[in-house]
């Protein structure tokens, strides 16, 4: 698909469109994403590093070591990634590497089909959702990251949806203590239908599969797994400008061909 400009094109018209794209029988290399990152544009840095691991062997798993829920065996609710900062990622970039555990089917939700359903559905939810304020915090050696805002960002008019969604970080609220009950509820809504077979999918992460999506409108997480062996994926961020950025001008590059092809053939 790297070398298939055509392929290339689709793939990321899907990302775009759908919010989330799966690719299968990736070579066997651990720095496959740094490829991809090439075409595509600047790897996004974070505490993490540019390119970072996720890695669980079954006799680690659980460990106190860990900096992160997603290095144990642990199921893995829907959430975004890095809700704790003033902009989070915008793409995020997950290769399966290893997999020799059993169980740990990824999940994946449009969180943009729960926002339009709780509006729909929910109102007084929504509004909850959309305006109480909570504050994220991820702090550490050397960190200290927090950031207070609505779990439904909806920022300026026209900018892009930005769900802060991850429990672990998500300290407490920030707001008046009589609206406390409603926010609570709000919540609690928010994850049952994001979980809900409604709007979330499941499907296995084999070696060599690789999934791109929007961190800020999709919600990512993970069944539990047991069993012996090790699970090994590596993951990079890269921003809505370079994803958006590249994905015309694959579609420029496209429409050109086809306008010369055309006058040629004629």
């Amino acid at each position: 698909m790297l070398g298939d400009d055509h392929a290339f094109a689709a793939w990321m018209n899907d990302l775009v469109s759908l919010g989330f794209a799966r690719l299968r029988g990736l070579p066997d290399d651990p720095d496959i994403l740094l490829t991809l990152a090439k075409r595509i544009g600047a790897v996004r840095d974070t505490n993490f590093g540019p390119i970072w691991d996720v890695r669980a062997d079954i006799e680690m798993a659980g460990s106190a070591d860990t900096n992160s829920t997603a290095n144990t065996s642990l199921r893995l609710g829907p959430h975004t990634d890095l809700p704790t900062r003033e902009v989070p990622p915008g793409f995020q970039f997950l290769h399966c590497f290893r997999n020799q555990c059993e169980g740990g089917e990824s999940t994946m939700a449009d969180g943009a089909a729960v926002v339009a359903a709780l509006e729909n559905e929910f109102p007084d939810h929504y509004e909850a959702l959309t305006t109480l304020h909570w504050v994220f915090f991820n702090r550490g050696p050397g960190i200290d990251h927090r950031w207070s805002g609505p779990l439904i960002d909806l920022g300026q008019p026209g900018s892009p949806l930005t769900l802060r969604a991850f429990y672990p970080v998500r300290g407490f609220p920030d707001m008046a203590p009589h609206d406390m009950p409603r926010a609570y509820d709000a919540m609690a809504c928010f994850s049952r239908l994001a979980a809900s077979e409604r709007f979330q999918i499941s499907y296995p992460f084999e070696p060599g599969d690789m999934v791109g999506f929007d961190n800020r409108r999709m919600l990512h997480g993970r069944q539990p797994f047991s069993a012996g062996g090790s699970r090994h994926l590596r993951g990079i961020y890269i921003d809505h400008d370079d994803v958006l950025s590249t994905t015309r001008v694959v579609n420029r590059t496209h429409a050109s061909n086809q306008s010369t092809q055309e006058a040629t053939s004629g």
